[in-house]
């Protein structure tokens, strides 16, 4: 993946993705139509290799936010430090990205410098996505950008396309704080037949992915609702909710695939900010069975809003009583 600029379109970054597998990647993107998932400019082939032309949104994951979720998890009060980790990121990134003797190096710096600027003023104002994370808890603000990237990924679903790749490091925080999803390396269409390349990021993967590794079994939209049960636990926690190998080290498949069917620790003990009705939504996503997990992202979209919105749950159990009584108390002041 190079970052690059066009010369005849004002200069403009953009991001080029160069691989010589013969992947339909760029047509699954052109099916998919949705801010919460990275456009395509143009295709080019030249002989074996593909060259995928996108923009050039920023270069924050949530990889990069999640490495501070068991910090973030004991703060309490409004997200302001996600939010500067954010412009840090972005600036601290066009820095390292472009030389300060180019003339779209010294272009693009003083246009982060200037929108950081800018941001700054509008975080105290209260004008753009990314300042009214800094309104937020920690928690709220982490899981809006969760219910951005599931919009997106319920998009997919409804037109048949399986991510099967979902991890932090494949859902770009833009600079207006957006998230976006990324990399359609390996997705798929329900429809296609079961003779396609199979896996996935090994911490991320529900106990059926990591079994087709032996199968050869197709994927399922029930996998990318695990892994977005994984990256909500993560992120809120700081922490895995599986053992993983570490990279590089030798393991059994098969044991990994048992500790996946394990319960993990309630994400509450880890995180009491977490509330019962969120917990409920992660237990959810990770249920061992498929058939226990929600459809698809769809149904999971419409218990994080019924959540956000102080509604019941449709979808995941409403244990708490006080919680239910809390949410109705919201909307009945």
């Amino acid at each position: 993946v190079f970052l690059a600029h066009q010369p005849d379109l004002a200069g403009r970054l953009v991001v080029l993705k160069v691989t010589p597998l013969s992947m339909d990647e760029s047509d699954r993107l052109a099916s998919l139509q949705h801010t919460s998932i990275v456009p395509i400019y143009s295709v080019h082939r030249e002989g074996e290799l593909s060259c995928i032309c996108m923009p050039f949104l920023g270069a924050t994951t949530l990889a990069d936010l999640s490495r501070f979720g068991e910090r973030w998890a004991s703060l309490d009060g409004p997200a302001e430090e996600l939010v500067s980790t954010i412009l840090d990121r972005r600036h601290s990134t066009i820095r390292e990205l472009l030389p300060s003797n180019d003339a779209v190096g010294r272009n693009q710096a003083e246009i982060a410098r200037r929108d950081d600027d800018s941001h700054t003023g509008k975080m105290q104002a209260g004008g753009t996505l990314l300042s009214g994370y800094s309104h937020l808890g920690y928690v709220d603000a982490l899981l809006r950008l969760v219910i951005g990237t599931v919009e997106g990924l319920a998009h997919a679903h409804a037109r048949g396309i399986i991510h099967r790749d979902l991890k932090p490091a494949n859902i770009l925080v833009a600079d207006d704080g957006s998230p976006v999803l990324l990399d359609f390396n390996l997705a798929v269409s329900s429809e296609e037949s079961k003779k396609q390349i199979v896996g996935g990021t090994l911490p991320y993967m529900s106990p059926q992915q990591l079994e087709s590794l032996q199968t050869g079994e197709p994927a399922d939209a029930r996998d990318d609702v695990f892994s977005v049960g994984v990256i909500l636990y993560e992120l809120l926690s700081g922490v895995m909710p599986f053992a993983t190998p570490k990279s590089g080290q030798s393991f059994e498949l098969a044991e990994v695939i048992a500790d996946r069917r394990r319960t993990p620790k309630s994400i509450r003990v880890l995180n009491p900010r977490v509330s019962n009705g969120l917990a409920a939504i992660i237990d959810r996503c990770m249920e061992q069975e498929r058939s226990e997990r929600y459809r698809d992202a769809g149904e999971l979209l419409e218990d994080l809003n019924r959540h956000r919105q102080h509604l019941p749950l449709k979808f995941a159990p409403d244990r708490s009583v006080r919680e239910r009584l809390t949410k109705w108390s919201a909307r009945h002041p």
